[in-house]
């Protein structure tokens, strides 16, 4: 999946999150709760992959190529 697609799918479970969040009461709404949970792990997961693609996708500066800082 391409990262703007898998950005687009983390917003979109973000949002579900809240819809859900918002229907649970005091009783009989353990299965939302369970879906809420299940949801925040791939969330997590999902923006584990985005910050791996991150770091993946960050150059290597030597030096001498203008990477360095200077004071």
């Amino acid at each position: 999946m391409s990262r703007s697609k898998t950005m687009n799918h983390l917003v979109h479970l973000k949002e579900e999150i809240k819809v859900l969040e918002s229907r649970v009461e005091p009783h009989d709404t353990g299965h939302i709760i369970t879906a809420i949970g299940v949801l925040k792990e791939r969330v997590e997961e999902i923006q584990k992959e985005l910050d791996d693609q991150m770091i993946d996708d960050e150059p290597d500066f030597e030096e001498g190529d203008g990477g360095e800082l200077y004071e």
